[in-house]
């Protein structure tokens, strides 16, 4: 039992395997022949997916994807300099160091419990709800964002406002986090899909939609 769970290319394995995540995202539990073992408050998953191969992958089931708080792409390195360094450090024989710990358990968990006290306005809850609920309405999705996609959005823009030192969460901090939150969480319609559409625009234009609180 870990804290924390690297799943790697995690589109390699069938999705009955992906999916004896569920209770450990969810329930923050596992079962195991019938009895079942409470895992951590700090426990989470994180996952990479290789996005370009077709070959010996599969898609991830839509209940799994909704418990994945977020997808970030990585990209490729931001300047050529960056680049170059990677390819330096691999020439010179650049082997990863010793890592050394920079929060204890304890820290984290007041952390967490310190965020959790950031407050949320109700003008900027129906924003928030408002945004998830236009991706329902759109007629270039299928699948809309589900309630667990409101809540996760409203977490992760209480996560911002408190990195940025607030007691409080702004529009601007919802805003910021529609695209890591919700992207992952939608099903194109086939019309869309046709046009070459991506769920990024498509997202953009449900929440154009939706007005922001002036508070």
């Amino acid at each position: 039992m870990h804290d924390i769970v690297l799943a790697d290319e995690i589109n390699r394995t069938s999705p009955k395997t992906q999916a004896s995540l569920l209770e450990a995202m969810e329930e923050g539990q596992v079962t195991v022949d019938g009895k079942t073992y409470p895992l951590s408050p700090l426990f989470m998953v994180i996952a990479t997916q290789n996005p370009v191969e077709h070959l010996g992958t599969f898609k991830l089931p839509e209940a799994q994807l909704d418990r994945f708080l977020m997808k970030i792409s990585m990209g490729y390195p931001g300047a050529a300099q960056e680049e170059a360094e990677m390819v330096n450090r691999v020439l010179a024989g650049w082997r990863p160091q010793k890592l050394q710990p920079v929060v204890t358990r304890e820290e984290l968990a007041d952390i967490k419990a310190e965020a959790e006290t950031v407050k949320v306005h109700p003008d900027v809850m129906d924003y928030a709800v408002g945004i998830v609920r236009s991706t329902r309405e759109s007629e270039d999705i299928t699948l809309g964002a589900s309630p667990r996609a409101a809540i996760a959005l409203v977490k992760a823009a209480r996560s911002r406002a408190y990195l940025q030192g607030r007691p409080y969460v702004t529009p601007e901090d919802v805003s910021k986090m529609i695209q890591p939150v919700l992207r992952h969480r939608l099903t194109l319609s086939s019309k869309a899909e046709l046009e070459g559409r991506r769920a990024k625009d498509v997202l953009e234009e449900a929440v154009r939609q939706v007005k922001a609180p002036k508070l």
